[in-house]
């Protein structure tokens, strides 16, 4: 027996950022977690799954839009046509009080309410899987119902799906969280978790992993992204990642030397770029040059790297677009600014922080208006990393 284990999908994310690219490379970029629903159905049927579940969040808003329903509609139409059920949980993005278009889903696509379905099915093969799971009825949930999942006795193979945080120490929101020692004890097969959008196994034997996000958004969500496949045999069950993304996001750091020659950097980065090339998968770059601590790298100079490396990419499909050129210090001592004054300090202990908001609190209570809250925490951290470079420009031209 063969599953295909996908979550987070998030169609009609809103891709930030693309404002600043070319519109080849923008427009690619929105449409790739529809992209992402095609691969998963060629997936499928070239790796002969007997079903697909898919582990929350398949929409990114509760109000959704009727183009993302549609199109999801349509990938399970696809895979139901091929005999493949596909399994289909809601979380806290795409909560079942939602907003929708009630569209009706084809008859091999099993969607989970908001209390703990167990759905029996046929595979092809003859075999006997137990898919278990819930969807979120509202948009927090605090904690996973797990002495709800059985072992029933009516499967060859028993599958819980959830969407949710394990206990301990994460950087995403908690929500319906759960131990893996709970899960363990469940004594199901495989666990398909979805909510965490990076890639991660909680347990070996049963496997209880995490597929992350298919498609990243932004350039927090960098690296390869992809499903997970899981196989049981006569000898147990294997688990493998597929890789699917369109295009991926990825930080590239470069140690500029005193005796670099400035037009052999160009040289050198212009060659990296073609090694790093992917056939028909696109890249989007943040370049980050580490430089001699007495280097002086103007705006202007920044400005004709970035101007320089994106020359003749805007209309390939494999291309590698570096978005951005930041740049720091070389050394263990580049604090952005000296310490000594109080705003410094401030910055400083800020920037340090493991929480991006802390940097911000002052400035708001200082105005004692706008609200924190209008940002997510990807948008804070963006902003602080901005902060960071304005400031190590700051130092490196002070000297």
């Amino acid at each position: 027996m063969k599953l295909l284990h996908t979550a987070d999908l998030h169609l009609d994310s809103p891709y930030r950022g693309v404002g600043t690219l070319p519109n080849h490379i923008a427009e690619r970029l929105k449409g790739s977690g529809f992209r992402v629903l095609d691969q998963l159905v060629d997936i499928a049927m070239s790796e002969r799954v007997d079903a697909v579940v898919v582990a929350g969040d398949v929409y990114d808003r509760d109000t959704r839009t009727l183009r993302a329903e549609l199109q999801f509609r349509r990938m399970c139409s696809r895979l139901n046509a091929e005999g493949i059920p596909v399994f289909v949980a809601h979380g806290n993005h795409d909560f079942l009080q939602g907003i929708t278009h009630g569209l009706e889903f084809p008859e091999q696509t099993y969607l989970f309410s908001g209390e703990v379905t167990e759905f029996v099915v046929t595979t092809k093969s003859g075999e006997k899987l137990s898919v278990q799971g819930f969807s979120y009825e509202e948009r927090h949930r605090k904690v996973a119902p797990v002495q709800s999942f059985l072992r029933t006795g009516h499967a060859d193979v028993y599958v819980g799906v959830l969407h949710g945080s394990a206990t301990g120490p994460s950087d995403h929101e908690r929500y319906a969280s759960f131990s893996v020692e709970d899960l363990v004890a469940c004594q199901l097969d495989y666990w398909a978790l979805g909510h965490i959008h990076k890639a991660a196994t909680l347990w070996e034997q049963p496997p209880i992993i995490y597929p992350g996000i298919p498609q990243g958004r932004h350039k927090q969500e960098a690296g390869e992204k992809g499903i997970i496949i899981a196989e049981w045999t006569a000898t147990g069950v294997t688990v493998r990642a597929v890789r699917t993304d369109d295009i991926t996001w990825t930080t590239k750091q470069w140690r500029v030397n005193e005796t670099d020659r400035f037009e052999y950097v160009i040289d050198d980065l212009l060659s990296w770029k073609q090694e790093i090339r992917q056939k028909e998968r696109g890249q989007l770059v943040s370049l980050r040059l580490v430089l001699p601590e007495n280097f002086v790298f103007t705006e202007e100079e920044r400005y004709v790297v970035l101007e320089h490396l994106q020359s003749e990419e805007h209309e390939r499909d494999d291309f590698v677009w570096v978005y951005e050129v930041m740049y720091e210090a070389d050394g263990a001592n580049n604090s952005p600014l000296t310490d000594g004054d109080p705003l410094s300090n401030l910055l400083i202990d800020a920037m340090n922080s493991s929480v991006p908001d802390a940097l911000f609190r002052p400035l708001f209570t200082v105005r004692g208006q706008a609200s924190l809250s209008s940002f997510s925490r990807e948008e804070l951290e963006e902003i602080t990393s901005h902060a960071k470079q304005l400031l190590t420009s700051y130092q490196m031209k002070r000297g």
